[in-house]
């Protein structure tokens, strides 16, 4: 959607009366546009659709509602979904993200405690939600599914087209090897955590009031290995003096050894890595068959997250 439809779109569907619009960023699934009425600022999420077919503002506005019920208040509260046009509203935290600063010991120590306090909200919690809002609950993901999910699925759609068969014969063979891996972690049925599953340092936002945690659409529950902290060591953005601190004082909160948690963390992060080669690989599949001129740049991240990935064999 372009901002004059935008614009249109709220007014006639009486959301708001005079919105002043300004576009906040466009990305490869989703645009967002600011919207400012009186004294309030919202965020406005349409997907645009240009490389993957997705439903992840639908995933984010439960998960939001979710979060509201809960009382979090380090998130956005949701106010509008739109499941047919695929539109997202939710209010504005405004402040700035933490992508390429470095940041105290304080900061980390809040992050911390903001991922202690939304791995500890209780599946019972959600189970009741869902029954009141009349949905369907999720099961908590276990690794395999989690594997599959991320992995497997989406190795299909890059075996289908095959552009590059030598990639894609070297993906299919570390992910046999994965999947056997993955199917020997242990993992304790009751400890279930509520992840964000997708903490980066762009995905945390500082003001006045404290941190605050955006892009909510991978949230979910699943059976607990590593506290979710494999990811947020690969993607997070924190150097190792940033990402030891957080082990620290998450450990700490938990009542666990930051070594043994670091371990773990390090012991799984060969899975994390084929996963994100797997993506790389599908969007590089994605734009060669819908002839985008983007296939060199998909290509380069592949061959450099392929030489990560060697690192640790």
């Amino acid at each position: 959607m372009e901002t004059k439809k935008i614009k249109e779109y709220l007014i006639n569907n009486n959301l708001f009366r005079k919105p002043k619009i300004n576009t906040l960023g466009k990305g490869n699934i989703h645009n967002a546009w600011l919207i400012k009425e009186g004294k309030e600022k919202y965020c406005l999420l349409a997907n645009n659709n240009i490389l993957i077919k997705d439903n992840g503002l639908e995933r984010q506005y439960l998960n939001l509602k979710f979060l509201e019920d809960e009382k979090i208040n380090f998130c956005s509260k949701p106010i509008f979904f739109d499941k047919k046009n695929k539109i997202l509203i939710y209010t504005y935290i405004p402040g700035n993200t933490l992508n390429n600063k470095t940041i105290n010991k304080t900061t980390i120590n809040n992050i911390a405690t903001n991922i202690y306090k939304i791995h500890n909200i209780p599946y019972k919690n959600y189970k009741k939600f869902t029954k009141k809002n009349n949905i369907k609950p999720l099961l908590p993901q276990t690794p395999i599914e989690n594997l599959h999910q991320y992995g497997i699925n989406r190795f299909k759609y890059i075996k289908k087209y095959n552009y590059d068969k030598n990639l894609t014969k070297w993906i299919e063979s570390q992910l046999q090897e994965t999947k056997k891996y993955v199917k020997e972690l242990g993992y304790f049925k009751k400890n279930i955590i509520f992840d964000h599953a997708d903490i980066t340092k762009n995905n945390v936002i500082k003001n006045k009031q404290g941190i605050f945690f955006i892009d909510w659409e991978q949230a979910k529950y699943l059976y607990n290995i590593d506290y979710g902290l494999t990811y947020i060591y690969i993607h997070g953005g924190f150097n190792d003096r940033e990402f030891m601190q957080l082990i620290e004082l998450y450990a700490s909160l938990e009542k666990l050894s930051p070594s043994i948690l670091y371990n773990k963390v390090k012991e799984l992060e060969k899975i994390n890595k084929i996963k994100d080669i797997v993506w790389a690989a599908m969007v590089y599949t994605e734009v060669k068959f819908k002839k985008l001129k983007k296939d060199e740049y998909y290509k380069k991240i592949i061959d450099k997250r392929i030489r990560e990935f060697k690192k640790l064999i």
